[in-house]
């Protein structure tokens, strides 16, 4: 396999299928595609790897392949940039009829049960799409404050309720099938371990043992050695004078690890406010130790440079592209921004992700500091 992160669809493509038992094939026909490049892509341990990839030429290309058991993966085109279209790989032929407006919602027949029943959670959204679609021209022609305007405002919103209820009504009646248990697999980073533990023990010990199931089991694994009341492993990094300090020599009352990158604009839009946080709890106890993910020495610099950042800061210069990379692997995270709150006896107090994850962390400073 060959790893790739990619942001590709593709458009009108139809696939003829035959029943197979050697293995799984796709062929098909992108209407109005004369050359690109097609690609199925798989997720392992929250890292994409491109599992086929095949050309596209005159509109027709061919996928084929065997695999050993349920693979979830996206079918991708490289001349169009978002979404793609969720295929449940099983040694069966595939039927594929794909929205040139939104990949997403592309008509899929073949394959197995899982990939049934991801025809039919998608269809919950396309007939919602459907409604909505008729009133999209007269919405978009009005003014925030006519009437209609608010009339289908509510209506929208409305029909969004509605798809919500029914995606839950629909996962509540396939609560141990395969597909319950990709998109809770999917969305594993995202829960807190106990939770995590908790609905992942309701599937059943074959759907565990598979593909997805050992997905989530691995993840875990990673919590449980990162989690919260766990001790924060320690780690060596260069500092930017480029002298080596490990973590546990930096002592305080409570440090912030903020694992951040040059290249990461949503941590970057975070740092004045970091820098606002800082000089609030700084004399109370309070040390950040930003950790950056970059590969270049002269990229980080540069960006301590220019964000002027009045702390610790570290790299070991490995970046972050797999799950594999050390501090990624020891912190049992996949993405920046990432911050861990710890104590003075380093035991992990808090955990945060995304860009919108400061007041989360002042709020626990505020209980562990005060005002």
């Amino acid at each position: 396999m060959r790893k790739l992160l990619v942001m590709i669809t593709f458009i009108g493509i139809c696939f003829v299928a035959k029943a197979t038992t050697d293995g799984y094939k796709i062929t098909g026909k992108a209407s109005g595609t004369k050359k690109a490049t097609a690609y199925l892509i798989t997720f392992s341990n929250y890292v994409a790897d491109t599992i086929g990839r095949a050309e596209v030429t005159d509109g027709v290309f061919e996928f084929k392949g065997k695999v050993h058991e349920i693979l979830p993966a996206l079918l991708f085109l490289s001349n169009q940039s978002m979404g793609g279209v969720p295929v449940y790989l099983e040694n069966e032929d595939y039927q594929i009829e794909i929205d040139p407006d939104y990949i997403y919602f592309s008509a899929i027949k073949g394959g197995g049960e899982a990939q049934r029943l991801s025809n039919e959670y998608r269809d919950i959204e396309i007939k919602g799409r459907e409604q909505t679609e008729k009133y999209r021209d007269e919405f978009v022609s009005l003014k925030p404050g006519d009437a209609r305007f608010q009339e289908l405002s509510l209506k929208f919103d409305s029909i969004n309720q509605k798809i919500r209820s029914d995606r839950e009504t629909f996962m509540k009646k396939h609560a141990d099938s395969y597909l319950a248990l990709d998109f809770l697999a999917a969305g594993a980073q995202k829960k807190e371990l106990e939770e995590l533990k908790d609905e992942y023990s309701k599937f059943s010990p074959e759907l565990q043992k598979s593909f997805a199931g050992r997905n989530i089991s691995d993840w875990i694994a990673k919590q449980e050695k990162a989690g919260i009341g766990k001790k924060a492993p320690d780690f060596t990094v260069f500092d930017p004078k480029g002298e080596k300090f490990n973590f546990y020599s930096v002592k305080a009352k409570v440090k912030l690890i903020d694992f951040w990158a040059s290249w990461c604009s949503p941590c970057r839009a975070m740092v004045p406010e970091l820098k606002e946080i800082y000089k609030e709890f700084h004399d109370k106890g309070l040390e950040i130790v930003s950790i950056s993910m970059d590969k270049k020495r002269d990229y980080w610099l540069k960006a301590l440079e220019e964000e002027a950042m009045p702390w610790v800061h570290g790299c070991d210069f490995k970046g972050n592209e797999t799950m594999d990379i050390p501090l990624m692997k020891a912190y049992a995270f996949w993405g920046v921004p990432y911050m861990v709150l710890v104590d003075e006896h380093n035991r992990i107090i808090s955990r945060a992700s995304g860009a919108n994850q400061l007041p989360e962390i002042r709020s626990a400073l505020l209980d562990i500091l005060g005002k």
